[in-house]
């Protein structure tokens, strides 16, 4: 990638989340990624940033850690880490976050136990970040960038330059950087992905079915759940995009209501590891039953790390028109897979889903039916082949997905 095209993205993601003079930008990557990112931090500090914080996420490092640690040490992090996360949250710093691992199976065949100790150590401390994400208290952005390794994942080819540029070429146009103004495009779809939220939210749904192939899921929601996708506007009025890209209309289940079962379309990522032809059961809003082959110990260990992540706090719809989708591709990155299809998330729950919710105590929260965890993981259940039903109070049913399209 030249440093041309590095540098226009820089800007569109720096127009994502909407970053203001005097404010401070906190930017998470990975140590290949580093040449974007001083790009990236460059033209920031020219559109009037305060500061530039980076913080790379090491996979060979955090593998070393889990193989090679003492055990009693995996559940250290340090007292400073938490006033850290403090002050981005209390001082209000934007984030953007770069995905795109430098080697996606780094973390497979870690033992599962062991990370698991340490995740929940890490999810803990960064409990306050997350809840300031998903209540849209500061603005955010996560975006990808193509390495090498991930590229060659994602075509099936060697790793290089070669591959990255090729899968750069994908992504420009899923990123709508082929558009003369990419975030006025963006702001175009926003709009159009806001018309699908306030007709979901019209409808006033009581729950959402999924049937096809290995699936038979109905998602209860909250009373007066309220749909969301596209921008976001954080308490101060501004507006930003969150996801780069983003197809998705979402909300929060009620976690005590979702039965049934349901066999995911798509790999999804579970700490860190790569997860295939997972199939999961529900009774009263938990996976009672799962199965997942050679990932089942992930699974297990993740639903161990605490009692709520065994429920759900997301479910999202995704339709056929999806550029991702009409890709082809798997891309092993949440961020885009997420982004082909519909998908439920286990885990902490969006409180601005749920009428008054982001002004609600923990107990007022989760008594509205809200999941609250340390954790939050998506997985993909969505494709042709499933059909999305929305159903009301009454028993009366409105198709929202047929065949992959959008048909409400």
């Amino acid at each position: 990638m030249n440093t041309q095209a590095m540098t226009r993205y820089a800007n569109v993601l720096i127009s994502a989340v909407n970053l203001q003079e005097g404010q401070c930008l906190f930017v998470t990557c990975e140590p290949v990624q580093w040449e974007f990112v001083s790009i990236l931090g460059r033209e920031a500090y020219r559109r009037g940033a305060k500061y530039v914080h980076v913080e790379a996420e090491h996979d060979a490092l955090y593998r070393a850690r889990i193989e090679e640690s003492r055990a009693e040490y995996l559940s250290y992090v340090p007292e400073f880490r938490g006033a850290v996360i403090s002050r981005f949250v209390d001082d209000r710093w934007a984030r953007i976050a770069i995905a795109g691992k430098e080697d996606p199976d780094a973390l497979s065949n870690l033992d599962a136990r062991r990370s698991s100790t340490a995740v929940r150590a890490i999810s803990e401390v960064n409990a306050p970040l997350r809840r300031a994400i998903q209540s849209d208290r500061i603005r955010w952005t996560v975006a990808a960038f193509p390495t090498p390794g991930w590229a060659a994942k994602v075509l099936k080819t060697d790793a290089g330059p070669r591959a990255q540029d090729r899968l750069w070429q994908v992504m420009e146009p899923i990123l709508r950087l082929d558009q003369p103004d990419p975030i006025a495009a963006w702001k175009l779809h926003a709009q159009e992905i806001g018309e699908r939220e306030r007709a979901l939210t019209g409808l006033a749904l009581d729950a959402v079915r999924f049937t096809g192939p290995g699936t038979d899921l109905t998602v209860g929601l909250p009373e007066g759940a309220l749909w969301f996708g596209g921008g976001s506007t954080c308490p101060d009025g501004l507006f930003f995009l969150p996801n780069l890209p983003t197809e998705e209309v979402f909300t929060t289940p009620d976690y005590r209501r979702t039965s049934g079962e349901v066999t995911l379309t798509r790999p999804a990522l579970i700490m860190g590891r790569l997860v295939e032809d997972a199939w999961f059961r529900f009774e009263e809003g938990k996976v009672v039953e799962c199965r997942a082959g050679g990932s089942q110990d992930t699974l297990e260990k993740f639903f161990d790390v605490d009692e709520q992540s065994r429920y759900l706090g997301e479910v999202a719809l995704v339709d056929g028109s999806s550029p991702i989708f009409q890709s082809g591709l798997v891309f092993h990155n949440t961020l885009f897979d997420e982004n082909a299809s519909c998908h439920i998330a286990f885990g902490s729950a969006y409180p601005a889903c749920i009428p008054g919710g982001e002004e609600m105590d923990d107990g007022a929260f989760k008594a509205a039916g809200g999941n609250q965890s340390i954790q939050h993981a998506d997985v993909m259940i969505g494709g042709p082949e499933v059909t999305v039903t929305g159903v009301r109070k009454d028993g009366s049913t409105v198709v929202i997905l047929q065949d992959g399209d959008w048909v409400l």
